[in-house]
């Protein structure tokens, strides 16, 4: 994944066109895993911590948010986003816990003997990592059986949108994401049931699904 500077952990939600464009995809990533109170959620590429807010006013102070980067500025970034949310005057927020991780390195993001989680998330993330593939069996080996799996990211939108296209062309150029990674194909082709939005012209692909049932829960591989 690219590693962000201080600099860019700060503009990251300005520069990145979150509100006028990507905010559409990243709501319908969550909604689609249909979060309940105190449902345990992977966030894979925590970043600034866009999407905490939206996961803790549904899984309540029961659940927990295990938000994992490979960038110590990011993760700071969302630690401070979690206590702010933490902080406010109102009950029901639940647990955050940070974990700095490259999930293309690590064969788990869990502690021995901690159970899996019931819902993963990656917004804007898989795009970014070379071997995303790789990240990718070791964010489902964090998962149970029957686990929802939200992808939301950015591909080439389609032809005659050449604003659009423009815009796509930029981002990707300064780094946030490979057009033509297509990680949302993993969905498809690893998990029942997927489900499948887009929006801008195709340049945000959302898919969703769940773990297959008589999936064995492994380490992902290494090697």
């Amino acid at each position: 994944m690219r590693r962000y500077g201080v600099v860019t952990a700060v503009l990251y939600d300005v520069f990145s066109g979150e509100r006028p464009l990507y905010r559409p995809g990243r709501v319908a990533a969550v909604e689609s895993l249909r979060l309940a109170p105190g449902d345990r959620v992977l966030v894979v590429g925590a970043g600034t911590g866009l999407d905490l807010p939206l996961i803790a006013a549904a899984i309540g102070e029961q659940g927990t948010i295990i938000a994992v980067d490979d960038s110590a500025v990011m993760l700071r970034r969302s630690r401070r986003r979690g206590r702010d949310l933490l902080g406010r005057p109102r009950a029901g927020w639940p647990r955050i816990r940070p974990v700095l991780a490259d999930l293309t390195r690590a064969r788990t993001v869990l502690p021995p003997g901690e159970i899996p989680v019931d819902a993963v998330l990656a917004v804007n993330t898989l795009s970014l990592i070379p071997d995303w593939r790789r990240a990718w069996r070791t964010a489902l080996a964090a998962a149970r059986p029957g686990a929802r799996v939200a992808v939301a990211d950015i591909g080439r939108p389609v032809p005659g949108r050449p604003a659009i296209a423009a815009w796509s062309r930029w981002i990707s150029a300064v780094g946030l994401g490979d057009l033509d990674a297509r990680p949302w194909r993993a969905v498809e082709e690893d998990l029942e049931r997927d489900r499948r939005w887009t929006f801008w012209a195709g340049h945000v692909q959302v898919r969703a699904g769940d773990v297959p049932w008589d999936a064995v829960r492994r380490d992902a591989p290494t090697g």
